[in-house]
């Protein structure tokens, strides 16, 4: 049984798994966003290949998609190889010096958008004012800081778990809770 993080290969969950609807969240959370008038929204997320986060930007992907907006490859970042506490800082960065700049950035975690709030701060950019952000996790910070994420069910995934390890089928199963939106 693997909880939170599935072994994935080639985008395959291998063996039992119970974790977050990422995917459908971060397309909750884009729809959000377009009805709020956003149009140039723009994420960062931790290299291709983690299966969370790979959910996550699909998610954020298809929803774009699906609302008839086009995916505009400049303002979607990958981090590669870069110590937690630098996560998202030079690619906030980057994204803010466009011409053309998001008004909306969706990191696929909450320390990410701590980082990018951290530099937009030394950037003297606001959050809300001058870019709307969001994370994923809704830690302690994230409403503090007052920046939206996704809160997973943590205490529902872990009483999942155990469930079907108590249930002792032979039957591999994968199952993904919903998750809640905390707009901020």
């Amino acid at each position: 049984m693997v909880v939170d993080t599935p072994i994935a290969r080639d985008g395959v969950i291998r063996g039992d798994f119970v974790g977050n609807d990422g995917y459908s969240a971060m397309r909750e959370m884009v729809r959000g966003l377009v009805a709020c008038g956003h149009r140039r929204i723009g994420s960062i997320r931790v290299f291709a290949g983690v299966y969370s986060s790979d959910q996550r930007f699909r998610g954020v992907v298809d929803q774009l998609s699906a609302d008839g907006l086009p995916l505009v490859p400049e303002l979607h970042r990958v981090i590669e190889n870069v110590p937690l506490h630098q996560q998202g800082r030079s690619r906030i960065r980057e994204l803010m010096e466009l011409p053309e700049r998001p008004t909306a950035v969706i990191c696929t975690h909450d320390a990410i958008a701590l980082n990018v709030f951290d530099e937009l701060r030394k950037m003297g950019r606001g959050i809300s004012e001058d870019v709307w952000l969001s994370g994923f996790d809704d830690q302690f910070f994230a409403e503090a800081l007052h920046f939206s994420s996704v809160r997973q069910p943590l205490r529902q995934i872990g009483r999942r778990a155990v469930e079907i390890l108590l249930e002792k089928q032979p039957v591999r199963r994968q199952e993904f809770l919903p998750c809640e939106l905390k707009i901020r």
